[in-house]
C-alpha cells in the first residue's frame, strides 16, 4: 500500500539466519533466530515479521514445540512473550 501511494516503507531489516543459503531452517534453528529477534523487541513493543509459509510454521514449532497448521494466504500468528519468557502463540485465520 506505502508503494502505491508513493511513501517510503519504513526502516526494516533483513534477518541472518531466516532460510538463507547455508543455514540449517530446522524448526529449531528457526525458533532461535525468533526468539532473539522477539529479545530485541522494547517493552511494551511490537514487531511485524512478514515471511512465507512453511517458514512461519516451522519457527513457531521450533519456538514453542506446538505445531499448527499450515497458514494460508493473509494469515499468521501473534506471538506474545509473558513475564517469565514463556512465548504463546495466538493463530490468526480469515
Amino acid at each position: 500500500m506505502l508503494r502505491a501511494r508513493g511513501e517510503q516503507l519504513p526502516p526494516h531489516e533483513v534477518v541472518p539466519g531466516l532460510g538463507g543459503k547455508g543455514v540449517e531452517d530446522t524448526p529449531q534453528t528457526l525458533g532461535d533466530v525468533v526468539r532473539e529477534l522477539i529479545q530485541q523487541v522494547p517493552e511494551g513493543g511490537r514487531g511485524l515479521a512478514i515471511g512465507h509459509t512453511p517458514l512461519i510454521e516451522k519457527a513457531v514449532l521450533g519456538l514453542t514445540g506446538a505445531e499448527i497448521a499450515p497458514l494460508a494466504e493473509s494469515e499468521g500468528v501473534l506471538l506474545t512473550q509473558d513475564a517469565d519468557g514463556t512465548i504463546s502463540v495466538e493463530e490468526l485465520r480469515v
